[in-house]
């Protein structure tokens, strides 16, 4: 097997293939699909995701290793219960690290199919201070502060694309419509 030499070491071309896949793997995770998501999706979206899905998609994805290592592996009772207790750690360490990767391709394949759309009314509330203008956006299921300024651009920035009055010159008890796209696992995202 081929392979090339580093610090007089030889490594393989399987190792090879398999640690640049990876990278690849990490280099489109962080830099295409995280800020997809993080432009696409309001805060609380991904916070519901996080609370109520991402722990059952963590344990399925354990459990599925955990039984491809029972039915196929572990031979004897002793193996059983080493694969049981990798199991637990795997669980602790999936939690720990792939909570992240697994929200942000969690959601970039919600978009992929669209099942629906949402309107959402929004009243905006508005106040000058010393400071500038405090924006508040309130509706039925959402409501987003001045504070929130992540959110409060993104909706900018629709309105920008849709050649609608920015948010800042909107006056007071005015309403604003958001359209939002609902996703295969039914969360909503902007677009």
């Amino acid at each position: 097997m081929s392979g090339i030499t580093i610090l007089k070491k030889k490594i393989d071309k399987n190792t090879i293939i398999f640690y640049s896949l990876f990278i690849l793997l990490f280099v489109v995770l962080n830099f295409y699909v995280q800020p997809l998501v993080k432009r696409e999706y309001l805060q609380d979206e991904i916070n519901k995701f996080n609370d109520h899905f991402s722990w059952k998609i963590n344990l399925i994805i354990c459990s599925c290793i955990l039984l491809f290592v029972l039915v196929f592996k572990a031979k004897t009772i002793q193996s059983r219960g080493e694969a049981i207790l990798v199991f637990l750690l795997l669980v602790v360490f999936t939690f720990i690290f792939f909570t992240k990767i697994i929200t942000n391709i969690s959601l970039y394949v919600n978009q992929l199919v669209v099942k629906g759309k949402e309107k959402e009314v929004l009243s905006v509330y508005t106040e000058k201070t010393e400071q500038g203008k405090y924006i508040h956006l309130s509706g039925n299921k959402i409501s987003i502060h001045d504070s929130d300024d992540e959110n409060l651009e993104k909706i900018d920035e629709i309105r920008n694309k849709n050649r609608v009055k920015p948010l800042n010159e909107i006056c007071n008890r005015d309403t604003i419509n958001i359209v939002f796209k609902q996703g295969l696992f039914g969360f909503k995202y902007l677009k």
